[in-house]
């Protein structure tokens, strides 16, 4: 597996877009990436609008 095929493996585990509230979306947006050292960090979004 190459390292695209891999971030983008361990960004899909996260996604799972749903909403928290009427005003508060949540991981509709998700990412990896991996730092010199080799270690993979992944994250995800939270939007909130008034």
């Amino acid at each position: 597996m190459d390292i695209w095929e891999k971030l983008y493996s361990e960004a899909k585990v996260l996604y799972n877009p749903h909403e928290v509230s009427p005003f508060v979306y949540a991981e509709h947006v998700v990412c990896a990436l991996e730092s010199e050292d080799g270690q993979i960090f992944t994250g995800y979004c939270f939007e909130a609008t008034l």
